[in-house]
């Protein structure tokens, strides 16, 4: 109904208001009110930091890349020596098979010309094999011992021994046993590497 301009509502079938219905529907309205009021709200804080706090973690924060960095180069380094003791074990491990065997394979042996084949397999492997140095302030600490297992080079390459096919028992033992040193000098190495941390 409406009365010189002012609309009310009219209860239903009569209806009276219950007891406390208007305090129910202020409260209602206050609660949307500040519910659409807090999500619209923003809070500004501002903090001062003294210079000298914020130069030192500055300086923290490039030390925690300089050793992040490190560990990364570290870790590289690491992989690569591991990667190439294992090609250098299974290397010596083919050897072994002949000089060990009982009776000895004949040099033209069928057997003694496909190991001899699988270990050029795994040399051709350990030359595509590329290990990155340790960053410079471990490279300085183990730099003799990188030059005599990679060479003066330093490629990151490690030489083993060629081997014919016809390579005799002898050449075959003095091939073993210079495995046996690389993978030694590989172990010294990463000994090497942990020690100069």
């Amino acid at each position: 109904m409406k009365i010189d301009g002012i609309s009310t509502a009219t209860p239903l079938q009569n209806s009276p208001t219950p007891p406390g219905g208007e305090l129910l529907k202020n409260t209602q309205d206050k609660s949307n009110h500040s519910n659409s009021s807090a999500m619209n709200d923003t809070v500004q804080l501002q903090i001062s930091i003294p210079r000298q706090t914020m130069d030192t973690l500055q300086k923290i924060g490039s030390i925690t890349d300089v050793l992040n960095d490190t560990a990364k180069s570290l870790r590289a380094t690491g992989n690569g020596l591991s990667a190439a003791a294992d090609i250098a074990m299974k290397m010596r491990h083919s050897l072994d098979t002949i000089t060990k065997n009982f009776p000895p394979f004949p040099i033209d042996s069928t057997e003694r010309r496909d190991i001899l084949m699988s270990y050029r397999a795994l040399q051709k492997e350990m030359e595509k094999m590329m290990v990155p140095p340790p960053p410079p302030p471990v490279y300085d600490k183990v730099k003799t011992l990188w030059n005599d297992l990679f060479g003066q080079s330093g490629t990151g390459t490690i030489s083993t021994p060629n081997l014919p096919e016809n390579a005799p028992d002898t050449v075959i033992t003095d091939a073993t046993k210079q495995l046996t040193a690389t993978g030694d000098a590989i172990s010294t190495m990463h000994a090497a590497i942990g020690e100069s941390l």
